[in-house]
């Protein structure tokens, strides 16, 4: 479907019956009507796409009231899924910067944020709402990048704690590693790849030790140091195109 210029709403909830197309749907949930109404200030006429982590659709508002909204049910159809699934072990962040990675890893389609702990990141987020935050930052920048297939974010576990599937690709982007174009050229690239980064301060020897033990091939992004949310960024593109 052409939906270049039409605005994406994530909602909890979307329709897999295909009875419902051109038919009209009162949604009720306050705080999508208080969204749409309030917020976008969406007029009658005007059609949007909705989505879920399953589809994807085009609906048109038909009419608005405070308490409800009736849109017509344009078409709708299954999210695409990558060919990769790709996992980011991200490093707790300073609060700016992680906010800024959990953006840019959104916006940029990875398939999971796993949160890790490391001996120089923060130990913990600081309250469950900062969390929940990065959850509503996932959508929004869903909706900004129409990316209907966004990433689960998942609390943090200490790095030595991740699990790894046998077949997949381990990267670590790292100044020290080898050109991203060399790996690509050397490594077939698996089903499922994991990828991470060093956090502000870096990761200690026994850090490093345990990604090596674990097959991570060490890769550097460009001819200088980045910053960690810029190698979060850059890193993840790459991967992804």
């Amino acid at each position: 479907m052409d939906d270049k210029h039409i605005f994406a709403v994530h909602v909890p909830f979307f329709w897999n019956d295909q009875s419902k197309i051109n038919l009209t749907v009162k949604i009720t949930d306050q705080l999508i009507v208080h969204r749409l109404v309030k917020v976008l200030r969406i007029e009658v006429g005007q059609k949007f796409i909705f989505f879920d982590k399953e589809r994807h659709g085009t609906v048109e508002i038909i009419a608005i009231s405070k308490k409800d909204i009736d849109i017509k049910i344009v078409d709708f159809e299954e999210n695409s899924r990558s060919v990769s699934e790709i996992i980011f072990l991200l490093p707790l962040l300073k609060k700016e910067a992680l906010e800024e990675a959990v953006y840019s890893l959104s916006e940029i389609g990875v398939s999971k944020i796993q949160l890790v702990v490391t001996q120089k990141s923060r130990q913990k987020l600081l309250h469950e709402k900062e969390f929940h935050r990065l959850e509503a930052i996932v959508i929004a920048a869903a909706e900004q990048a129409k990316n209907y297939n966004y990433p689960e974010i998942v609390l943090p576990k200490n790095l030595e704690d991740v699990d790894f599937d046998k077949e997949s690709l381990r990267v670590l982007f790292d100044p020290e590693g080898q050109s991203f174009f060399d790996i690509k050229k050397e490594k077939t690239f698996k089903n499922k790849i994991y990828l991470t980064v060093g956090p502000e301060g870096g990761l200690v020897l026994k850090e490093l030790d345990f990604l090596k033990q674990n097959s991570f091939v060490f890769c550097h992004l460009t001819q200088t140091i980045l910053r960690a949310v810029q190698a979060v960024s850059v890193g993840a593109a790459l991967f992804k195109i």
